[in-house]
């Protein structure tokens, strides 16, 4: 009996878990909850306020071969403090329809922590995020870059970004992206598309 009631424990925790980190807005961080929604009971509340992530993100389409981005390299800078992490392990296979990780290592939400999904769509899209802490401020400048095995770049994008900031259950947590989600889509060096230069 104690047994079944632990694992009871455990499946609920996994469902809100799930409910609060997608929440239908195809965003790798938790969906905007207002504080009236938080209202609705205890159990939503517990899983938005742990989830609560700063965050910024971004996604990209690249026109190339699955064996070229299995072999590439993502670097991702917040103000010049950069995290970097391969492809070779996320890059979907022809049954599935996309492939994520956390980096640089582990499973946290813990602030300087990326994440990664690669989507099998055509061409390849990529999703990047970022876990940033309660220091950020409107000018934060963020650059995402895309390499293959020789160092061509296949995307880059940088610019300084502007936080919307909204509340989240009983607590404010700021999200940010580059102006437009597909800047330097086409696989060049897109440069400073978001504030038109350096």
């Amino acid at each position: 009996m104690k047994m079944r009631a632990v694992l009871v424990s455990v499946l609920l925790g996994l469902v809100a878990l799930v409910a609060c980190s997608e929440g239908g807005n195809g965003s790798t961080f938790p969906a905007e909850v207002t504080a009236d929604a938080a209202s609705d009971g205890p159990q939503g509340r517990e899983c938005c306020d742990a989830l609560c992530l700063s965050s910024f993100e971004t996604s990209f389409a690249v026109d190339a071969e699955d064996t070229r981005l299995r072999g590439s390299k993502l670097s991702l800078c917040r103000n010049g403090a950069c995290i970097e992490t391969d492809l070779a392990d996320v890059v979907p296979d022809a049954g599935s329809t996309a492939g994520s990780k956390v980096f640089p290592g582990g499973n946290s939400w813990a602030p300087g922590t990326g994440t990664l999904t690669v989507l099998r769509d055509e061409p390849r899209r990529i999703r990047v995020g970022l876990v940033v802490g309660n220091d950020y401020e409107d000018g934060d400048r963020y650059e995402v870059k895309l390499t293959d095995a020789d160092g061509s770049e296949l995307y880059r994008r940088e610019s300084a970004v502007s936080y919307v900031v909204r509340s989240f259950c009983c607590q404010i947590c700021g999200n940010a992206t580059f102006d437009e989600p597909d800047g330097g889509a086409d696989g060049g060096d897109a440069g400073d598309a978001g504030d038109g230069g350096r």
